[in-house]
């Protein structure tokens, strides 16, 4: 198992460290690559599907299906759906993992489009009204999770948001920016972990801009037949080899 320190000679012990941190503390971590079997093999492992203790799960997915059929339109708005499973350590039926990456980025998002630059003011407000009400709707499960048990054990809530992508296509990147400050917050408080999905190319522009809210970047792809992630802990400055999942 190799790893890589601030470019200079491998260190496993450092990475060994945040990773084992990760797994007891929590925290939160941006998932990237362009590969969707990737994401959805390492979404499960991070929504805790295999462990042998109780997960309180909380998915935050895109839909635009609804809104797409009323009005008979291929893109016409967002619909976000926030879904919950608490799972039974008892069960012999291991909680469910719901975790849609689509839409992935397509062939027409750029990072120099309107997202990604300020917008009229009336356009921006309603953005930020948008986001404020789904920023609240998640703090308001974790919430209601972190009362109903009077207190969740470190790592026993996990968050999954499945497509970071229509928020940075519809929505002005600095009110993006503030909502997953709010939400990635709130999961440090609670000491749970959380995953993001980005599904673009680790040196994408739209990584740069929001790495600093995380504590991993967790890079997934198809190597060889089979499926690999690579760490990078950007306060540690230390980042792993490609490593099979």
């Amino acid at each position: 198992m190799g790893f890589e320190q601030g470019g200079t000679a491998p260190d496993s012990t450092t990475v060994a460290r945040a990773l084992g941190s990760l797994k007891q503390n929590g925290g939160n971590v941006l998932v990237v690559g362009t590969d969707e079997e990737s994401h959805a093999s390492i979404c499960g492992r991070l929504s805790g599907e295999s462990a042998d203790c109780a997960r309180h799960q909380l998915f935050v997915r895109a839909d635009r299906s609804r809104r797409a059929v009323e009005s008979g339109a291929d893109r016409d708005g967002v619909d976000w759906v926030v879904a919950y499973s608490s799972g039974d350590a008892d069960s012999s039926t291991p909680p469910s993992i719901d975790c849609r990456l689509e839409p992935a980025f397509g062939d027409g998002f750029d990072p120099a489009d309107q997202a990604w630059q300020s917008t009229s003011r009336s356009a921006a407000d309603a953005s930020f009204d948008e986001l404020t009400a789904l920023g609240s709707e998640i703090v308001g499960a974790v919430d209601e999770f972190d009362g109903d048990q009077g207190g969740v054990a470190p790592a026993q809530l996990r968050l999954c948001v499945g497509s970071l992508e229509p928020l940075l296509t519809d929505h002005d990147a600095e009110n993006v920016f503030r909502l997953l400050h709010v939400v990635t917050t709130r999961i440090n408080r609670t000491n749970g972990m959380g995953h993001y999905h980005l599904p673009v190319d680790r040196k994408h522009e739209a990584v740069r801009l929001l790495e600093p809210l995380f504590d991993a970047v967790l890079e997934v792809r198809t190597w060889g037949g089979g499926i690999e992630q690579r760490w990078h802990f950007r306060d540690r400055n230390a980042s792993s080899s490609w490593l099979p999942v």
